[in-house]
């Protein structure tokens, strides 16, 4: 079942608005690209491209959490290699604070997983997959999470080592 749009939003504003949440997120390429998840219900056209990750617990560490949320977002078990990058998200009634990883797969099959904070009919993972950077270069950057907008390689991935919060 898919929420209608305005029940979604109130939803989604329920669990994770009106605070600042602290994600961890991982960056997984291979030979097949780079692994994202589709989520419905957010960003500008109800749809948003991301890499898998998702808010850090009390008491978790940013690494358990990482590899918590790949396991229950896509089924793999990961290994962190390095810090990336790190986004701060301000769109009320959202504030996150990201922080990406690269990450290497271990073990698992892919799967299209869920989020255990939301009940089954309340989804907001549509789909997982390898989307290679052809196929990310011409997707509209308004389905494509932040960090991906100016991404057409592993190279300018690669690049992204500074901080993309943007002082005033």
């Amino acid at each position: 079942m898919i929420l209608h749009s305005s029940k979604m939003e109130d939803h989604l504003t329920s669990n994770f608005g009106g605070r600042v949440r602290t994600r961890a997120c991982g960056i997984l390429v291979n030979e097949k690209g780079i692994l994202l998840v589709k989520h419905i219900g957010i960003g500008e056209l109800n749809l948003l491209w991301a890499p898998p990750g998702g808010e850090v617990k009390f008491g978790e560490s940013i690494s358990e959490c990482l590899i918590r949320e790949f396991q229950e977002e896509t089924g793999l078990k990961i290994k962190i290699e390095s810090f990336v990058t790190i986004n701060e998200f301000i769109q009320a009634p959202f504030h996150a604070i990201e922080l990406f990883f690269l990450v290497k797969e271990l073990e698992g099959n892919l799967i299209k997983g869920s989020d255990p904070e939301l009940k089954n009919d309340e989804q907001i993972i549509d789909d997982v997959r390898f989307v290679t950077f052809k196929e990310l270069e011409i997707m509209p950057n308004e389905v494509k999470h932040e960090l991906l907008k100016k991404v057409k390689s592993m190279d300018d991935l690669l690049s992204i080592k500074t901080s993309m919060i943007k002082f005033q």
